[in-house]
């Protein structure tokens, strides 16, 4: 695999001077951050989105997490009564913004 920037500025000439084991960790250390830039976005929003939210109901993040968990307990007590033990995978998510990676 070559990251972009070095098939972007690939002219077509077999120079093996031109890449040099210094070029190929500078271009896959900057391949790997992208990588974990575009994996990591949407916990960071998640996490900006649950902050917002405590912010406008004056607590913490932390209670809103807590009610999060309690409310998945409660509803697999009640799944579970019925036979059914599914666990809503958008509660779940929301309260674990890492899993969505």
């Amino acid at each position: 695999i070559i990251p972009s920037e070095l098939s972007s500025t690939y002219d077509g000439n077999d120079d093996e001077e031109d890449i040099t084991p210094d070029s190929i960790i500078d271009a896959y250390s900057h391949y790997q951050r992208r990588c974990l830039r575009s994996r990591s976005k949407p916990a960071i929003s998640s996490l900006a989105e649950l902050r917002q939210l405590a912010t406008s109901q004056s607590c913490f993040v932390s209670d809103i997490l807590e009610e999060d968990r309690r409310r998945q307990q409660y509803e697999i007590e009640i799944n579970n009564d019925d036979g059914n033990g599914q666990v809503d995978q958008t509660t779940t998510a929301r309260a674990q913004p890492h899993a969505q990676a």
